[in-house]
């Protein structure tokens, strides 16, 4: 594991040969360094291409792919399209906070899971959708919740 310095070493190294007009690109690949936007990084990168904290926030805020938050090794998206909804995605949720004992957007205490929802995943006839890191759960029943996550 990397440390904070190695890690803002490397978010640098990128940054060298990027503009400010790559803000979201550099947002994209900090990202996947840190594994989330902490405050600390996206100064970093606001200082590196003379820009207020408040512009690079703006992209961060306004974007589902950008964390705030550590996550969890494995995130648990429950779709919420329209599809999944009126097939019982929300049963699906529920079933999900229940057995992680989290709420939606949170990371349970250990690390291990953080459960977050999204509009679509481009699956609809296989509607309710779970995807569980790169895995996509298809036709899932909220009884089989449980088993699903000990998967993982």
């Amino acid at each position: 594991m990397k440390t904070n310095e190695e890690m803002f070493h490397q978010l640098d190294e990128y940054m060298k040969d990027q503009t400010r007009d790559d803000l979201f690109g550099v947002l994209c690949q900090a990202q996947r360094i840190f594994g989330y936007l902490p405050f600390k990084v996206q100064q970093f990168v606001a200082d590196h291409f003379n820009l207020n904290l408040s512009e690079v926030f703006a992209v961060v805020s306004g974007c589902d792919r950008f964390s705030l938050l550590p996550k969890g090794a494995n995130v648990v998206n429950v779709c919420l399209g329209t599809a999944c909804y009126v097939k019982g995605a929300a049963k699906v949720l529920e079933k999900c906070e229940e057995v992680l004992k989290i709420k939606n957007g949170e990371t349970t205490p250990d690390g291990k899971f953080t459960l977050t929802t999204l509009r679509c995943v481009g699956k609809c006839s296989l509607a309710p959708v779970v995807q569980i890191n790169d895995r996509i759960y298809g036709n899932v029943k909220a009884e089989e919740i449980e088993d699903i996550l000990n998967q993982h």
